[in-house]
Order: C-alpha cells, then sequence, then structure tokens
C-alpha cells in the first residue's frame, strides 16, 4: 500500500512532471526511427517537443554500457519514453478524478446508510472498495 495519501503523492508526481523536458517522448532503441539530437547514433529516450533544438532533444541516453550491460533494455525504454510529462499528467488527472468520485459515493453511502447493510456488494459499493484498495485505504 502507498505510504502517503493519493493526494501527496500526485502532487509530488505533478512537481516532478512541471519540471521534466517537455513530450512527447520517443524511445530510438531498437527501432527504425533515428535519433535527432543524439551524437554517434546512440540509442536515446528523446523529446519531439516543438521548439526545443537537435541538441537539446535527448532526454537520456540508453545504450552506454557499464562494461557487462546496456544502461537499458528496449523493454524499459519504451516504457520510460511512454511516460513523458503530458502522460503523467493526465494520470494525475484521472486519479484525482477517479478519488473525487469514491467521495461523492462515500458521502452518498453515509447519506443513506440506513437503506444499504453494512456488507452491501451493490456496484457502487464495489467500485469504492476497489478505489479504497486501488489507492491505499482512503480519500484524497
Amino acid at each position: 500500500m502507498p505510504s502517503e495519501s493519493l493526494s501527496a503523492f500526485c502532487d509530488r508526481l505533478e512537481a516532478l512532471a512541471a519540471k521534466a523536458t517537455p513530450g512527447p517522448w520517443i524511445s530510438t532503441y531498437e527501432t527504425d526511427d533515428p535519433p535527432v539530437g543524439a551524437l554517434m547514433g546512440e540509442s536515446v529516450i528523446e523529446t519531439r517537443a516543438p521548439g526545443i533544438s537537435d541538441l537539446e532533444r535527448m532526454v537520456v541516453g540508453t545504450t552506454y554500457y557499464d562494461g557487462t550491460r546496456p544502461a537499458c533494455c528496449a523493454e524499459d525504454a519504451r516504457y520510460l519514453a511512454a511516460l513523458d510529462p503530458e502522460t503523467v499528467r493526465r494520470l494525475i488527472a484521472a486519479a484525482r478524478a477517479g478519488d473525487a468520485l469514491a467521495e461523492a459515493i462515500d458521502r452518498n453511502t453515509t447519506a443513506y446508510s440506513g437503506t444499504h447493510p453494512e456488507n452491501c456488494c451493490c456496484g457502487q459499493h464495489l467500485a469504492l472498495y476497489q478505489w479504497r484498495r486501488a489507492t491505499g485505504g482512503g480519500g484524497a
């Protein structure tokens, strides 16, 4: 379970996303999409955001060798590239919307507590239970 509230977690990720290189990000690792800004053909995760010069496009190099293995495998490079700042902001917005919905269900449950048994398994209560379980047990 998360050790911080969903709200604190979202705030922390949002602050990181605000300072990160803008996206969209792409991985050039094991693809036919040549890097624009990397030197000497290194595979990279780079931004394709407008207004950024070719020399500033690289977010992170993915093929630096430590002597025995590359710094990043293709799967990790694709995963990291998928988590550009705009994607993270969209996920945060979805998490906050889900949290607001869970709070509304909780308020509705409290208002009508006399009409639902404690072990109710209607759709809204199951959704609330699943949300609480996924987010560490509480609201924002």
